[in-house]
């Protein structure tokens, strides 16, 4: 039985896998190849009870790493994902897409610039088992 966060990161990931770019878990090996997707865990909030039932505030940070001469396609490809992470719910556990943030940012790796668009994506998870 996974936990509720694991089970919206996994969920997460299958959405994303149908993508034109590679999504991998923070901290995995990948290749260095532009573009990639990066997705963790940012943070957990316990919520106030709505009608009995307990809710978290799962927080995902969600970063497209692409060339910065490619801005226009970087926008397509995260408009993309993010009409498929509100449609994601969680496989276990009941869960709703919340809300999403977006920064787009000048970044460095290995020393050659990378356009980052970093997504924060918001996820109410409920303490309800899917099937109880």
């Amino acid at each position: 039985m996974a936990s509720p966060e694991e089970d919206i990161l996994s969920t997460v990931k299958s959405a994303l896998k149908d993508l034109t770019v590679p999504s991998y878990f923070e901290g995995h090996k990948h290749l260095p190849a532009l573009p990639y997707i990066t997705i963790s865990l940012s943070s957990v909030q316990e919520q106030h009870q709505l009608r009995t039932k307990e809710v978290i505030k799962a927080t995902l940070a969600i970063d497209l790493y692409i060339d910065p001469a490619k801005t226009g396609q970087a926008y397509s490809i995260g408009r993309d994902m993010i009409n498929r992470l509100q449609k994601v719910q969680g496989k276990e556990w009941w869960s709703q897409y919340n809300d999403y943030s977006l920064r787009t940012l000048q970044n460095e790796i290995n020393g050659q610039p990378v356009l980052r668009l970093a997504f924060l994506v918001d996820y109410l998870i409920y303490s309800i088992k899917r099937g109880a």
